[in-house]
C-alpha cells in the first residue's frame, strides 16, 4: 500500500535480453487488502495476456519515436502510403502532439494526456 486506498502492483514476467528481471507495475486504487489482491489477480492475467517489449529500448520508447516508426514502417513500408500522406500526418503529430508529449515514454501517456494535449487534434484527423 502507498497510501491509505492506493496500492503499487508489480507482476515479474521473465527476463530482457540483457538478463534483467522484467517488471510491470501499476498503480490502482482500492478500499482494501482483499480488493487489492483482485486487483492484482487481474493485472497478472492482463499483463500475462500481453505482448511484452523484448528489450528495455522499444520499452523506453518515446511517443515521438513511435510515431515516427508507425509512420515509416506501417503506413510507408507495409500500407504502401505516398510520401505526401506522411508528411501530412507527420505534421498532425508535430503540431498537436509532439509539443506536450512526444518526449515522454509511451507507456507514461495515458488517453487523458492526448486529449489533454489536443482536445481539438480528433477533429483534425
Amino acid at each position: 500500500m502507498v497510501r491509505p486506498g492506493v496500492w503499487k502492483l508489480t507482476v515479474t514476467v521473465g527476463r530482457f535480453a540483457d538478463g534483467s528481471q522484467r517488471r510491470v507495475h501499476t498503480t490502482v486504487h482500492a478500499a482494501s487488502e482483499i480488493e487489492a489482491t483482485r486487483a492484482l489477480a487481474q493485472f497478472v492475467t492482463e499483463v500475462r495476456d500481453s505482448s511484452l517489449p523484448q528489450s528495455k529500448v522499444e520499452r523506453d520508447i518515446t511517443v515521438d519515436e513511435a510515431v515516427e516508426r508507425f509512420l515509416t514502417e506501417h503506413l510507408q513500408g507495409e500500407r504502401g502510403r505516398e510520401q505526401s500522406t506522411i508528411e501530412d500526418y507527420r505534421g498532425v503529430h508535430a503540431k498537436w502532439f509532439s509539443p506536450a508529449i512526444g518526449g515522454r515514454r509511451l507507456r507514461d501517456v495515458a488517453t487523458a494526456a492526448t486529449t489533454q494535449a489536443s482536445p481539438t487534434a480528433s477533429s483534425v484527423m
